[in-house]
């Protein structure tokens, strides 16, 4: 029995001391929680260089952002004012080119129109060629007076056809040389060619009524001259009193035709005598406000008929006249 116990006791192991393995493995444990520690603290201090890193980049990426948005910004003011500047100087261009035009037509205005009735080769002013002494009756057997000379009939018609031209060329004249369409002028540029426009307007209604007035004038006065160039005094007097009865020479000059179409008419009739026919037609022509300053307070039938030729003359160089400073006018509008 005693042997069997000191057996067992042998075989139990006593407790062992603490072996050199044991603290070897220790100590491995607390390197490696260092290294795991050192290995936090490095990533940690990784991850604080990448946090600063990153917010390097971002910062660099927005001041990258903003140099390319500032440059592109530069480069679209640039290109926006290159065309400004382009579109400008076409725009200068096309209204310095549309002025020349304007000078153009300006220069040739005045030297056309501008410049009045340009008289015909050998033929003056319609006054100058007009006696007045077609306005009367055909007296039987009195030659003309030295003081009232024949007209001649060539150089009425030349007169006259030297004034109507001159109003064809009024009316078929050019307007100025229209602005360019696809520009928005200002008033200032648009000046010359709006006074251009209402000069040859102005010029064209200036005209008008003494045009009508000379074109009644010389359908008349003319027809006058036929008739008392035909071969007696009777078929002439008859050819008066009826060129005065489709039309007088002049409104003004009404009166002297009516009194000139009842002498002419009892003369081509036969008579005896013309001194009472002359004295009808003297006294009532003597009346007439259009001879009365030329008369002078005379009454004898040879001073009517000088007045009466006066007062013919006188109205067409008052036409005349009024056609000339309506030229005039248009000239001074033109000229800078």
């Amino acid at each position: 029995m005693g042997s069997a116990v000191w057996g067992y006791r042998d075989s139990v192991p006593s407790p062992a001391a603490p072996s050199g393995d044991a603290e070897h493995s220790d100590e491995t444990e607390r390197s490696r929680d260092a290294e795991r520690s050192g290995d936090a603290e490095q990533s940690g201090e990784a991850e604080r260089s990448g946090s600063i890193l990153n917010r390097g980049n971002i910062r660099r990426s927005r001041v990258i952002i903003a140099a390319v948005a500032a440059l592109a910004v530069l480069i679209v003011v640039a290109v926006v004012v290159a065309r400004e500047n382009r579109q400008n100087e076409e725009r200068e261009a096309a209204v310095a080119h549309w002025g020349a035009q304007i000078a153009t037509w300006e220069s040739e205005q005045l030297a056309g129109i501008g410049a009045g009735i340009v008289p015909a080769d050998a033929a003056g002013s319609i006054a100058d060629a007009v006696s007045g002494t077609a306005l009367r009756p055909v007296w039987p057997d009195v030659p003309p007076t030295a003081d009232s000379p024949e007209d001649s009939l060539d150089e009425v018609n030349a007169s006259c056809t030297a004034v109507t031209a001159y109003d064809e060329s009024v009316q078929v004249a050019p307007e100025p040389p229209a602005p360019p369409t696809d520009l928005d002028l200002t008033d200032a540029e648009r000046t010359r060619f709006d006074e251009g426009s209402a000069a040859l307007a102005e010029l064209r209604n200036a005209l008008s009524e003494p045009m009508a007035a000379i074109r009644q004038f010389c359908g008349t006065y003319p027809a006058l001259l036929l008739a008392h160039g035909a071969e007696n005094a009777a078929e002439a007097n008859r050819a008066v009193a009826e060129t005065l009865a489709v039309q007088c020479p002049a409104p003004a000059l009404d009166g002297i035709c009516a009194a000139t179409i009842d002498a002419a008419s009892a003369l081509a009739g036969e008579v005896e005598s013309s001194e009472a026919i002359q004295a009808t037609w003297t006294a009532a022509v003597v009346e007439e406000s259009a001879v009365e300053t030329a008369l002078g307070g005379q009454r004898e039938t040879a001073a009517a008929q000088s007045a009466v030729a006066q007062a013919v003359a006188g109205e067409a160089a008052e036409l005349e006249q009024q056609i000339e400073d309506a030229a005039t006018a248009f000239a001074t509008a033109l000229r800078p």
